[in-house]
């Protein structure tokens, strides 16, 4: 039958990242698989020379985003199978055949994620695929917050099979489908690609697992550290770009209302830098401002 892993090519988006890629690049099988691509985004410091040194095929753009970047660094693989990892995430040869054998097993299922620990420690990894109520429920105060549904599944949640959505550290895919619905939208530049990407292939009847079995260490958050506000006001554009598509304009401007008067409480008490408050509001009213995305494919 031949190695299971010379099916798969690995895609890797690298911005400022040259501190994580050798552990991540380092721990993949390079000589079994059918390729490992880093997509650099016009990274300040020299992510690029590290990737070629650690083996992978270094692709080098200007910072389209996330979503851009993996879509660059598909078109350069000749693979079956492609995984996403991000460059601060660290997957071992047994948990990536584990989910190789696991979309073998399913043929409805399209996507596949590991369990997700940092340091460690079990964390999101997995969840259902957002609504406004899901949205509305974190920007809720005590006690108020610990009332209607969760997006997210709980840090440590282990039952196999299916879900809404993986988290974009580390998954598996299936290329067939990806392109199927016409991968990544670039219209995310960062954060909710997973969920965006979860919603267009349930639309085709196709599924996204979660392997309990297989597990990704992932060093939270040290690919955003040198984005402004950590990325966040990335996340709020995205938020406000995937409720408009999925749930309307209506929603959109329902849950950006509240995340406003959110921020402002914060800012108040001090549980929020008022620059990064601030930043927030800006980056929920330009994308306001702009037209909505296309309608939902």
């Amino acid at each position: 039958m031949g190695d299971a892993l010379a099916r798969v090519g690995v895609v890797v988006v690298a911005y400022a990242s040259a501190g994580t890629l050798p552990a991540t690049l380092g721990t993949l099988p390079k000589e079994r698989l059918a390729g490992v691509v880093v997509v650099d985004n016009a990274s300040p410091d020299n992510s690029a020379e590290v990737a070629r040194q650690h083996g992978a095929t270094v692709v080098c753009q200007p910072n389209l985003g996330f979503g851009a970047g993996n879509n660059r660094g598909v078109r350069e693989l000749d693979a079956e199978l492609v995984l996403f990892l991000n460059p601060d995430a660290v997957l071992q040869d047994a948990d990536l055949e584990r989910l190789v054998a696991h979309l073998d097993a399913h043929p409805r299922c399209a996507v596949v994620g590991p369990r997700v620990a940092s340091g460690g420690e079990p964390t999101y990894a997995s969840g259902d695929l957002p609504t406004l109520a899901t949205e509305l429920r974190p920007l809720l105060p005590h006690p108020l917050s610990r009332l209607g549904p969760r997006r997210r599944h709980a840090p440590g949640h282990e039952r196999t099979g299916p879900v809404g959505y993986v988290e974009g550290a580390c998954f598996l895919v299936r290329r067939a489908a990806l392109e199927e619905v016409g991968g990544f939208d670039e219209g995310y530049f960062l954060y909710w690609e997973e969920a965006e990407l979860a919603q267009r292939l349930r639309r085709r009847g196709l599924q996204v697992h979660l392997c309990a079995e297989a597990v990704v260490e992932h060093a939270m958050g040290a690919s955003t550290a040198g984005i402004a506000h950590g990325g966040s006001t990335h996340a709020v554009r995205s938020q406000i770009r995937y409720l408009r598509r999925w749930h309307g304009d209506r929603a959109a401007r329902t849950w950006a209302l509240a995340a406003r008067a959110s921020w402002a409480l914060r800012a108040r008490t001090g549980r929020l830098d008022r620059d990064r408050a601030q930043a927030l509001r800006a980056a929920a009213r330009d994308e306001l401002r702009h037209a909505g995305p296309p309608p939902a494919p």
